[in-house]
């Protein structure tokens, strides 16, 4: 009956072991890029055929002389990402306070401790108090980030600066990686090569998103979150 008994124990340990250890890991899932924009393009300006087929003079722009910079809607623009944040905090508290209290009854100016008039006796008290707290704490977190991504130009802004678009999406042995980035640029900041660094972008919203094997295996299981939500230590 004991052998029995401790079977059934084992048993019912081992499949409770073998249900948690499903809950470990998060499904992975083959799905569409995370964050796509809309399908449809934006529509660039429409431009006219030269009425000259051999002539150098293009009617599609204003001046003869001309750079390939980005300036107009559908033009493509070459991002250089290079980010990098550091951020440090440190913070110390030292507090202290001592305090001393001592006193002595009297009764109508004799006091008690007088061994003539009261015998042998000891009435004066006295107390000290002292507190000390001492606290340190400091937090450092570095981030840097790296890439090129060639975006849209989908508007320009009244005053000429440029709003652009852009997401890459990539797929290497079930790892996922997908780059989005849109801002406001100024035509000034874009380099001859048609390029603008990304700290030169207003209202930059640039995100690296990752899904696959090794961005799961980085995440802590369902279990893990649960227990560490209710544990109260």
């Amino acid at each position: 009956m004991k052998i029995r008994k401790w079977l059934n124990m084992f048993s019912a340990l081992a499949l409770l072991i073998s249900c948690l250890s499903g809950c470990a890991t998060m499904p992975e899932h083959t799905a569409e890029p995370f964050n796509q924009f809309p399908a449809e393009p934006p529509k660039s300006p429409r431009f006219h055929e030269s009425h000259y087929a051999a002539s150098l003079w293009d009617n599609r722009s204003p001046r003869f002389f001309e750079d390939l910079r980005a300036r107009n809607v559908g033009d493509l623009l070459t991002v250089i990402v290079s980010e990098e944040a550091t951020a440090k905090k440190k913070g110390e508290t030292n507090t202290e306070k001592n305090k001393t209290l001592s006193a002595a009854l009297n009764f109508f100016g004799l006091t008690l401790d007088d061994d003539k008039k009261f015998g042998k006796s000891s009435t004066s008290y006295g107390g000290s108090l002292k507190d000390k707290f001492d606290s340190t704490g400091e937090i450092i977190k570095e981030d840097s980030m790296t890439a090129y991504l060639t975006a849209r130009v989908i508007a320009v802004e009244p005053n000429g600066n440029l709003v652009i678009r852009g997401s890459r999406w990539t797929r290497v042995t079930g790892e996922e990686l997908q780059i989005t980035l849109e801002g406001i640029v100024r035509p000034e900041d874009i380099s001859v090569n048609n390029t603008v660094l990304s700290r030169n972008i207003a209202d930059a919203r640039i995100f690296f998103n990752g899904r696959g094997p090794i961005t799961t295996v980085q995440l802590p299981g369902w279990v893990s979150i649960l227990l560490s939500f209710i544990s109260p230590f």
